[in-house]
Formats: C-alpha cells, sequence, structure tokens
C-alpha cells in the first residue's frame, strides 16, 4: 500500500495486505534459490526462516480476510469505513498486531 492510498473497505485493506504478503513471499523464496545456487548456506537458512515465519503471518491474513468477507456477505459491515462488527475490530487489531510485528523484524 502507498502512504494515503484510499481504500474504500475493510475488505480491500485486507486484500491489499495479502497481496503485499504474497508478493515479499514471493521475494523471499527468490531470494533463498539464488543464496543456494551460490552456495550461501548461512544466507539460505536465514531466508528459509524468516519464509517460515511470514508463513504464520501469511494463514492469520487469510483467516482475517475470509472472516471479513463472509461478516459482509451476512450483511454485519453495512458501513465499510465505520466498522463496528466484533469482526471488524478483531480484524482491525490483528492487523495493526501483525504490522508491528513486521515494524520489529
Amino acid at each position: 500500500m502507498f502512504p494515503g492510498e484510499k481504500l474504500n473497505s475493510l475488505e480491500e485493506l485486507f486484500q491489499k495486505t495479502m497481496e503485499e504478503y504474497e508478493q515479499r513471499s514471493s521475494t523471499l523464496a527468490q531470494l533463498a534459490d539464488e543464496a543456494k545456487e551460490l552456495n550461501d548456506d548461512s544466507t539460505v537458512n536465514f531466508l528459509r526462516d524468516l519464509e517460515k515465519e511470514q508463513q504464520h503471518d501469511g494463514l492469520l491474513l487469510q483467516t482475517i480476510l475470509d472472516e471479513v468477507r463472509s461478516a459482509k456477505l451476512a450483511g454485519m459491515c453495512p458501513v465499510a469505513d465505520r466498522p463496528t462488527c466484533s469482526e471488524c475490530r478483531v480484524a482491525s487489531a490483528t492487523l495493526i498486531i501483525i504490522g508491528a510485528n513486521a515494524l520489529r523484524r
């Protein structure tokens, strides 16, 4: 996401976050493959460990995105920019936690 980018719904926010996660995962895998070709075992190990950590975040993001979509289909999120349902509040809090974890790395 770009600073100041306008997103229209919580679903769009999580979809965009998921796309960025997938791009990071792909980049990590490419870097690990390149390090393996160069026989740089310490870098390969580091990147593979990082990939494992990222997988957990990806599972959380996908679960939240699925829940947000389910809530939307059930009519629980009538106003996208003012989330009032418990799923939206949990999803927002989780995104903040995932973002904070990513910044610490």
